[in-house]
Formats: structure tokens, C-alpha cells, sequence
């Protein structure tokens, strides 16, 4: 397995182009329910990472987070942002920062491919 884009921030633009609604919005289970999990960015990522196919694979079986993950050793990366809410710690990685940014400033998908890209991700 390879990843389809040199960046994580490229896969999540992919993602977008793909599927301009938020996964939350979208009718299908495994794209919404990923996006429950593991928040939409990541779910946009998959989307874009795996071309449209992400459904198909969700149903076969697939750890798509997972597989990201492995595609995109960055998301296990520690990162601080430097948020004063959450202070977070060294211990945080990109992923955890990542939905912190999504759940607790309103980060849209486009906003996280910004801050990324800001990031060199």
C-alpha cells in the first residue's frame, strides 16, 4: 500500500473535491460512521486517499484510519499547537490535534488543509 498523494493535507483536499458535503451529511453508513469516529477531515481523507472507494472497503472489512495511519506515519507524529483551552502536551499526535482543532475551535475540513499545509503536512 502506497499513498496516493505526497501529503495528508493533499488527501483531504482530494477528499473535498470528491465529496463537497461534510461525511457527517452524506448517506452513506461507512463515510458518516467514520466521520463519527474519527472525525471529518480524516473521513475526507479517506474519501480522497481511496478515490470514491472508501465505502466498498469500509464494508469488506478495511481499517481505513488505520490504513491512513500507516500511509501517513505524520498522524502519529507529536505535535503542540499551542491551543490555551486544551493545553495540550507533547503527548498529543497530529491526529488527536487534528479533531481537537474539528470539535473544540470549528475547524472545517478546509481550515484543517490550511492549518496542515501551514505545518508542512
Amino acid at each position: 500500500m502506497v499513498p496516493r498523494f505526497p501529503r495528508l493535507s493533499d488527501a483531504i483536499a482530494e477528499g473535498i473535491r470528491l465529496m463537497p458535503e461534510p461525511a457527517s451529511v452524506v448517506t452513506d453508513g461507512g463515510v458518516r460512521m467514520s466521520a463519527a469516529l474519527c472525525g471529518e477531515a480524516l473521513a475526507t481523507a479517506c474519501v480522497g486517499q481511496w478515490d470514491g472507494q472508501t465505502e466498498r472497503l469500509v464494508h469488506e472489512g478495511v481499517d481505513l484510519v488505520g490504513s491512513l495511519r500507516i500511509l501517513y506515519p505524520a498522524l502519529c507524529a507529536r505535535i503542540v499547537h499551542g491551543c490555551n483551552r486544551w493545553r495540550p502536551t507533547s503527548e498529543q499526535t497530529l491526529e488527536e490535534n487534528i479533531l481537537h482543532l474539528e470539535d473544540c475551535h470549528g475547524f472545517t475540513r478546509e481550515h484543517i488543509v490550511e492549518w496542515l499545509r501551514e505545518h508542512g503536512f
